[in-house]
């Protein structure tokens, strides 16, 4: 019974191998004709197809391990590796100033080099019927374009950041890569050095400073020496500025950070005001949102406690020292509220 079944089927199979042979035998022209204009469609356009190149650079991304006044001798032994942080990095290579100067630099890169056939896809290329040269986009343009074309990614686990591009040209897609890391280097450097000057103002200051405050110490126990004789300090005076010493040192290393993180602000305002001169106040006046609230909440109980205080007063007129304080307080939060609200209607 079995011997059966494998007959019945095997004879099955060869029926259907042999129906599929007589297809293909009596429709030899239509097969044939097919298969040979597929073979000529892959072949033109494996022939007439323009080939893609694509560059890729990689940048270390080293996160900071503290201010400039107490980093480590030797930084390369901590753990730099804070995903956050190199995704923060990330946003700022696919930032408009990033691709500001890399954009600058690929225009000087190509008035210098004065090669257009080594440039493809930062060239306007102009329609056949005209007889115009092929010309660079220009700066914004470029800018533009760079958004699209470049890829920023993180390699998955490592400190490392991978800068890509894709051209036609295999010159240009390397420039391209290489300007827009060395952007990234340029605009780091602008900022760390922005860091160090601010630093280094602050702490001739608080040199100049603590020397004045140091000559007068000197001369104050002088003057006392000579009058009182020698002075000693016990333990508990030393622990106390011990203390008060740490305290102005933290103090003062507060106020550098403020003036860095001022100066920094300054700078992304000054940034926003070139590109839209509305755009930053409106931004200012979204942020004091919370303050206008306040000065509602705060307006609402004066005026709360100023009619409590009237319905209260026995003469009910405004000679009451106390309404009249109110009405000053409720006169001086209006005008504040109503200049705030007057600068936001402004910015839109």
């Amino acid at each position: 019974m079995s011997n059966n079944n494998n007959t019945n089927s095997n004879e099955v199979r060869e029926q259907g191998l042999q129906h599929y042979y007589n297809i293909i035998v009596d429709n030899l022209f239509p097969f044939s004709l097919i298969a040979i204009v597929a073979i000529v469609v892959s072949v033109v356009y494996a022939v007439s197809s323009i080939n893609i190149y694509k560059s890729t650079t990689v940048l270390k991304v080293s996160k900071p391990s503290g201010n400039i006044l107490n980093s480590p001798l030797m930084p390369e032994f901590q753990d730099f590796g804070s995903d956050r942080f190199i995704a923060n990095e990330i946003e700022v290579l696919k930032s408009y100033k990033v691709r500001e100067i890399a954009s600058t630099a690929l225009k000087d890169s190509f008035n210098a080099l004065n090669q257009i056939d080594s440039f493809k896809v930062l060239v306007h290329t102009p329609s056949k019927l005209t007889n115009d040269k092929p010309k660079l986009l220009e700066v914004d343009e470029i800018a533009s374009l760079l958004s699209t074309n470049v890829t920023i990614e993180q390699k998955r686990g490592l400190d490392i950041v991978e800068i890509s591009s894709q051209s036609p040209s295999p010159f240009e897609a390397a420039l391209i890569t290489n300007l827009y890391a060395q952007a990234y280097k340029t605009l780091n450097l602008e900022i760390n050095r922005n860091q160090l000057t601010l630093v280094k103002a602050f702490l001739l200051d608080q040199k100049n400073e603590k020397l004045a405050q140091l000559n007068s110490a000197e001369d104050i126990l002088k003057i006392f020496q000579e009058k009182g004789g020698i002075i000693a300090l016990d333990d508990q005076a030393k622990e106390l500025i011990t203390q008060l010493s740490k305290f102005e040192a933290d103090q003062n290393l507060a106020k550098m950070e403020l003036a860095i993180s001022e100066k920094t602000l300054k700078q992304y305002k000054e940034e926003l005001r070139n590109q839209d001169p509305q755009l930053t106040a409106y931004l200012e006046n979204f942020s004091s949102e919370e303050y206008l609230k306040s000065l509602q909440t705060e307006l609402a109980k004066l005026e709360v406690n100023r009619d409590i205080a009237l319905s209260s007063s026995k003469d009910k007129n405004n000679d009451n020292q106390t309404i009249k304080e109110y009405d000053a307080k409720i006169k001086e939060l209006r005008n504040k509220l109503k200049s705030k609200v007057e600068g936001v209607k402004a910015s839109i």
